[in-house]
């Protein structure tokens, strides 16, 4: 058997061994720690190097002056040198860090549509082979940056109202063919068709991203307002963009849905557009908006589903629209008549459960509805006096006239039977 002198010299062998051993395996992670963390300087360093090459190669592209109240004249370059400059950007991009460049970009992109030579044109990768299919994601990516932009610009800040006027105008150029040089030109007409298509894709990408929501945003920011932030062209560009997809798609279900919840919904619309933007709300009435919306929310599974997402504030908020609006397209509010009572009753009805009979800590006081049990955000409070307006047109003569018509006729008729020697029935005795 061993002896303990030879047992103590083996423990101490083994004790030396394995704090070897550790000692390696510490060395052995230390290291690999150190080279993870100079390959993650390394990288944040190259990538900041590469996203000031970057911005400095985007800098140069859009010559950006150095005046904000300088008219911006760019010299244009051609189209796949842009393409390849904006790709590159996109990698880079911050929404907050990068807004200025983002605002030029859209302005030297207007300008390129209207450029003498078709090599300059934004437009013209639709005929290249190589890069159409990259360009067309190019472009959904940067109109919906736009759309993304309305959530979160101040526009009482004149900046960012200047930078809307830089993101309206792409938005309103990208979803119509009619200002694009190269598809209005005799060489050109070839590609209309698909270009119409190319359009209406685009248009459905940006719905199916949110495209409703934001211009909501955008226009519950500058109209809900004891004055309106919005001059006519701003107003009409906005209608406009809402418009386009609804049309295209011949007004489906859902996208008849989204604009009724996301657009006639905006306290007083109607109201600003009769004031701002008169041609706004004659292509309303060309298009029959409100019958259509009438028709939709007959059904009142679709009432539910549009209350359910309005709530109180909202849904009184789009019976104003509703009102206002069947009282200018008369034609409509006569065809739909009746309809049009049932919806005002259901939505009505669907208020009514926020309404309470005594004041309470859950309660304020509503001006239409007395004590509502829904709070009321600030822009809302400063809109209603115009909500208010529209909904008094509900008991003006002339909408009394159209909508009770079939009383008075039958009045009519009785008061002629009695002059024509009629009589009223006699009661039969009541047995007893």
């Amino acid at each position: 058997m061993f002896s303990k002198l030879e047992l103590c010299k083996t423990d101490q062998f083994l004790g030396k061994s394995r704090a070897a051993r550790e000692e390696r395996a510490t060395e052995r992670q230390r290291e690999c720690s150190a080279i993870t963390i100079q390959a993650l300087a390394r990288r944040y360093l190259v990538r900041c190097r590469i996203s000031r090459q970057i911005r400095c190669e985007v800098d140069q592209l859009l010559s950006i002056p150095v005046e904000s109240d300088v008219s911006y004249v760019p010299v244009l370059r051609p189209a796949v040198e842009v393409y390849h400059v904006i790709e590159k950007f996109f990698m880079v991009y911050k929404q907050s860090e990068d807004a200025l460049r983002f605002e030029y970009l859209c302005r030297y992109l207007m300008a390129s549509m209207n450029a003498d030579t078709t090599k300059h044109m934004y437009v013209s990768l639709l005929v290249s082979k190589e890069l159409v299919v990259s360009w067309i994601a190019q472009l959904k990516e940067l109109l919906w940056k736009c759309c993304k932009y309305f959530t979160v610009l101040k526009l009482e800040c004149q900046h960012d109202m200047k930078m809307l006027s830089a993101l309206l105008p792409l938005l309103v150029t990208f979803t119509s063919s009619n200002g694009w040089k190269i598809v209005n030109s005799k060489a050109g007409e070839s590609l209309k068709p698909g270009v119409n298509q190319l359009i209406k894709n685009i248009m459905g990408h940006l719905t199916t991203k949110g495209l409703y929501s934001t211009l909501q945003t955008l226009l519950l920011k500058g109209l809900c307002k004891a004055k309106p932030l919005f001059k006519t062209t701003t107003l009409s560009a906005i209608l406009m963009i809402a418009l386009r997809p609804l049309i295209a798609s011949e007004f489906c279900t859902n996208l008849l849905t989204l604009f009724i919840v996301h657009i006639l919904s905006v306290p007083a619309l109607v109201q600003h557009l009769s004031t701002l933007s008169p041609d706004c709300l004659t292509m309303l009435i060309t298009h029959r908006i409100f019958s259509k919306a009438i028709s939709l929310l007959c059904d009142n599974q679709n009432t539910k589903i549009v209350f359910n997402t309005l709530e109180g504030n909202y849904a009184l908020c789009l019976l104003a629209n509703l009102i206002q609006l069947g009282g200018t397209e008369l034609e409509g509010l006569i065809e739909n008549t009746s309809n049009f009572m049932h919806v005002a009753t259901r939505l009505l009805q669907c208020c009514q459960q926020y309404v309470q009979n005594k004041r309470s800590n859950l309660t304020h006081w509503h001006p239409v509805l007395g004590w509502f049990a829904q709070k009321t955000d600030q822009s809302l409070h400063e809109a209603m006096p115009l909500v208010v307006q529209q909904l008094s047109e509900l008991w003006s003569l002339k909408m009394i006239k159209l909508l009770f018509e079939p009383l008075f006729l039958f009045t009519g008729s009785f008061d002629c039977s009695l002059s024509d020697g009629g009589s009223l029935p006699a009661a039969s005795p009541s047995k007893s």
